[in-house]
């Protein structure tokens, strides 16, 4: 795939940023449900603290997976229509439907209530590139909450030991932080984390944060993360106490239950043999419907050889002006962006904050756009604030 754009070297002059604003005065046609803070503004990636988040280029070191690179930065940018261009994960996995018959969000967690309700742990994983994921998981949190689930491990939180921002000290703040978490940065993950917090529950981060033996295999590399992984949730686990119950949000197979040759292989079976608690383990990745309602579906675990006790089998994610439709069948407004932060040349990363939150905020809406696109915001009912940050990028196969 050619990327978009060539690499912005610069920031945009301040008489330009100036003009920008002035235009900014100009009234803007949004949903009256919608609001927008005066005064606009045009930063630099370089000025944000983290410009990473806002840099395009691939490391060289990671260019036998730069196309996996690039799909995860332009998901996590909320363009998931570019990642879709060329990952196997927005194609159909056919599965069979599972015998409850259960078909529709609502029913589905439903069915994963009655089996929530004796579970003192549940795991769910996601794909890294699909947002949908994150907006069911948002709505699991919801749902368990009345059955007693007090704590949201993540493995997209930052290790206590490295971060600049840990996440258990921002509970203390009205606001999450893009710096808790890598994966926070993508919209519908920062909601999740919004929702959870706000729901009333701990945060455990429990990420591998030792330097890894690069002199090892690759299953050796594998097999100490998942290692370190299970021993900290299990370390978090005594620590809460019997009475706390957990959700785990977690990437792909570290959900699994699998035995190997030598015991479990992945995080999900390694916490189980250390405590002794059966976790109910959610599959999110396994089945892909072409077209549907979410449902249900029967064991999909044959053909990867790893188990999970429920298999959730989405549509595949279609995209309407670049964005996924889900999040407008799930409540957002589409609003338009102003002419004013559009880039004319390079990128801009378009951010709508709730009104009255700082930079460091995760954003309600984060979207990538290009010269010459219409891309909308989503947004839920409310008020923002508004930034365009300039995103640096490069031509890239």
């Amino acid at each position: 795939m050619k990327a978009h754009a060539q690499r912005v070297k610069r920031a945009i002059p301040a008489v330009a940023i100036a003009g920008l604003l002035a235009a900014c005065a100009q009234p803007l046609t949004t949903p009256e449900q919608v609001m927008f803070a005066p005064g606009f503004s045009i930063v630099s990636g370089q000025e944000t603290g983290q410009p990473g988040i806002y840099d395009l280029r691939v490391d060289p070191r990671f260019a036998d997976f730069a196309q996996d690179v690039l799909q995860q930065r332009y998901s996590m940018l909320g363009r998931q229509d570019l990642a879709a261009r060329t990952s196997h994960e927005y194609s159909a996995v056919a599965c069979e439907p599972h015998s409850s018959g259960a078909s529709g969000e609502d029913a589905v967690l439903a069915e994963i209530v009655r089996q929530a309700r004796d579970a003192r742990v549940v795991i769910v994983n996601e794909s890294h590139t699909i947002s949908r994921h994150r907006g069911f998981s948002r709505r699991l949190v919801e749902t368990l909450r009345p059955l007693g689930f007090t704590h949201f491990a993540a493995e997209t939180f930052t290790h206590p030991a490295d971060a600049t921002a840990p996440v258990e000290a921002g509970i203390a703040l009205p606001y999450p932080r893009d710096l808790e978490g890598h994966y926070l940065i993508e919209p519908a993950f920062g909601r999740l984390w919004r929702t959870a917090r706000d729901l009333g529950y701990a945060p455990i981060a429990y990420e591998q944060n030792t330097e890894r033996d690069e002199g090892a295999s690759r299953d050796e590399r594998v097999a100490a993360r998942e290692a370190f992984q299970a021993q900290a949730l299990a370390e978090a686990i005594e620590e809460a106490g019997p009475d706390a119950r957990f959700i785990i949000h977690v990437g792909y197979s570290h959900a699994s239950e699998h035995e190997g040759e030598f015991g479990p292989v992945w995080m999900a079976g390694r916490l189980k043999a250390l405590t002794g608690i059966d976790p109910l383990t959610i599959s999110q990745v396994q089945c892909r419907q072409e077209t549907g309602s979410t449902r249900l579906a029967a064991d999909g675990s044959d053909r990867l050889g790893q188990e999970f006790d429920i298999f959730v089998d989405h549509p595949v994610t279609r995209f309407e002006g670049h964005r996924p439709l889900w999040r407008a069948a799930a409540g957002d407004i589409r609003v338009r962006v102003p002419d004013a932060l559009l880039p004319s040349e390079g990128a801009h990363v378009i951010e709508a904050r709730l009104a009255g939150e700082p930079d460091e905020a995760i954003p309600m809406d984060r979207v990538l756009v290009f010269p010459g696109e219409e891309v909308d915001l989503l947004l839920p009912p409310g008020h923002y604030r508004l930034r365009a940050v300039v995103a640096t990028t490069e031509n890239s196969e």
